[in-house]
């Protein structure tokens, strides 16, 4: 669609140009349908349902299915048989349904749902959905019975099994994302038929906190997912140090690559990820307690590119590695030292030769002071988040809002 910046005068022109003789009409009713469709893009389905009802103009316009494509709904409580019925009938390519309970969601309205959809749905995500039938297999299990052209799908949190999996995996014609965060029941057996069925298409593996999915179930990943680009196995406890060393020479095209809270990770396999997976930009060492300054130094020099990258709680990272970083990383925009042993010299060392790049910096729970903190907002004009929760010489955030009034700062107190 076009992009429309009306200012008001532009606007009051514009309705002096419109034919509407002496008409009580709003205004609204006589703007160009394109203007209208993008106006109405803005605004959430419950609300596009709202507008359609008011008149039969605005429903023609509202209904019309571009809108309807991408279907989002957000801890909704009010989830139910007929509200499913309703979005299965616009038939969306995109259905997220994030955090919402349905206590009165019946099996009949998932088979509603995805009977409306089952020719046009490619993306589902119901993360963190719960009450009634709105949980773990049962969804799943109704959208495998006839969305054969899901390409992405996000169970996370859902309580989904091996069962749920396995069968969106058999009928899915090309599985590109799998998202199965927290969901504890999932075992080598569904990760293994997925690898198996679409394992040259996955692009995106996230089983963060699947801690029965074994050492040779992953490294069976990492040799027949040649493709892979994201991947989550944080709080994999059993993942071991030698483990992540096999599995970085097998994914040369990783670009994210998530370890928090492996326990056994030591710099020795960071210098083999950062020397295999050349292209990583968001790299995730928080909670790593073996990791050192060493590791930093290791993905300043050999990923010059990186993005993003979190170390936060390992308490042997100091000022030291981030000079490595200071010098090095000229495109990272994201950076957590939560936790670390840093002081007020890397803070000042981030905001001298970081600024230009730096989007959100956290910094909760380290030893620093506030003009460190507020050299560093002013040096870095697009900063738009800083953490500083625990840091004991910051008591406000007055000063730091003085020297950037568009950062939003979390101290962690009201």
């Amino acid at each position: 669609m076009m992009n429309y910046h009306l200012d008001n005068q532009t606007y009051a022109k514009i309705l002096t140009m419109t034919p509407r003789g002496d008409s009580d009409e709003s205004p609204w009713l006589f703007l160009p349908d394109e203007l209208l469709l993008y106006i109405l893009s803005f605004l959430s389905q419950p609300d596009l349902a709202r507008v359609a009802s008011s008149c039969q103009h605005f429903y023609r316009v509202a209904m019309d299915e571009s809108l309807w494509r991408n279907i989002t709904l957000t801890k909704r409580t009010d989830l139910s048989d007929e509200m499913l019925c309703y979005i299965g009938q616009h038939s969306p390519q995109i259905l997220r349904l994030l955090q919402c309970t349905g206590s009165t969601v019946t099996e009949r309205g998932l088979r509603d749902l995805f009977k409306g959809c089952k020719d046009s749905l490619k993306e589902l995500n119901f993360s963190g959905c719960s009450g009634g039938a709105l949980t773990g297999d049962l969804v799943l299990l109704h959208a495998s019975s006839r969305c054969h052209n899901i390409t992405s799908l996000d169970a996370s949190w859902s309580n989904a099994t091996n069962n749920g999996a396995m069968a969106v995996a058999d009928i899915s014609k090309r599985l590109e994302v799998l998202c199965v965060n927290g969901c504890q029941s999932i075992t080598d057996e569904a990760l293994n038929y997925v690898v198996n069925r679409h394992g040259s298409t996955l692009q995106v593996l996230e089983v963060f906190g699947c801690f029965n999915i074994k050492q040779q179930c992953l490294l069976g990943m990492a040799q027949n997912c040649p493709n892979l680009r994201v991947l989550n196995m944080g709080q994999c406890y059993k993942v071991t140090d030698k483990l992540i060393r096999q599995m970085a020479s097998k994914l040369k095209s990783l670009e994210v690559w998530d370890l928090r809270g492996c326990k056994q990770v030591q710099d020795e396999s960071v210098h083999q990820i950062v020397r295999c997976c050349s292209g990583l930009q968001t790299v995730t060492l928080a909670n790593c307690p073996l990791v050192t300054d060493v590791a930093l130094v290791e993905i300043a020099t050999y990923l010059p590119n990186v993005r993003c990258v979190d170390v936060s709680g390992c308490r042997n990272v100091t000022d030291f590695g981030v000079r490595a970083f200071a010098n090095n990383s000229k495109q990272l925009t994201y950076i957590d030292l939560s936790s670390t042993a840093i002081t007020t010299k890397s803070v000042t060392l981030l905001g001298s030769y970081c600024s230009r790049t730096l989007e959100t910096v956290k910094l909760s729970f380290c030893d620093i002071t506030e003009s460190a903190v507020v050299k560093l907002v002013k040096n870095c004009p697009r900063l738009h988040t800083l953490h500083v929760i625990g840091c004991k010489r910051i008591r406000n955030d007055g000063a730091i809002k003085v020297a950037n009034n568009k950062v939003a700062v979390e101290l962690g107190r009201k």
